[in-house]
């Protein structure tokens, strides 16, 4: 052994290494917060899907503000497609029991057909009845024998017969 390895060590040296590793544990106890934050967050979102029945009585009580992301799902109702200006499209989405319009300015995706199912998340906009939702995303079903587990469960619990479409 050496002097140099016997010899104790500066106290600013120890005081430094204390430092840094206090300075390690509030870094990852602050990406670990915000990674959870994060989490939540997306989860909360997973909670906002509804079908137009669910969407006009939450509407009528007063539950939904304009500023809310919705996340509606049913079917494209058939007749309801209407290509208005430039790239956007205007059609219906229903639960067989009630509907909620749909402005949507993009591309649709290539499955996206009336009769078939679709989940259209955006803000709405108007009052009620005379409203519509303004899409900012369409999802379309995957194919002809697909439908969404979000939008199958709630047709089941509503007693809406759905046999893969």
């Amino acid at each position: 052994m050496t002097a140099e390895a016997d010899a104790p060590r500066p106290a600013g040296r120890l005081v430094g290494a204390r430092r840094r590793r206090r300075t390690r544990l509030i870094i990852f106890s602050a990406v670990l917060f915000v990674a959870a934050a994060a989490l939540v967050l997306s989860l909360v979102g997973l909670d906002r899907f509804m079908l137009p029945s669910d969407f006009h009585e939450r509407y009528a009580a007063g539950k939904i503000d304009k500023t809310d992301l919705l996340r509606i799902g049913g079917f494209v109702e058939k007749g309801s497609v209407k290509h208005g200006e430039g790239a956007e499209i205007r059609f219906v989405i229903t639960d067989s029991i009630k509907t909620v319009p749909v402005v949507y300015k993009g591309v649709l995706p290539p499955l996206f057909k009336p009769g078939e199912g679709v989940v259209a998340d955006g803000k709405w906009e108007g009052d009620g009845k005379d409203g519509l939702l303004r899409a900012e995303r369409v999802l379309a079903k995957h194919d002809e024998n697909y439908t969404p587990p979000q939008l199958k469960e709630a047709l089941k619990d509503r007693g809406i017969k759905v046999d893969g479409k």
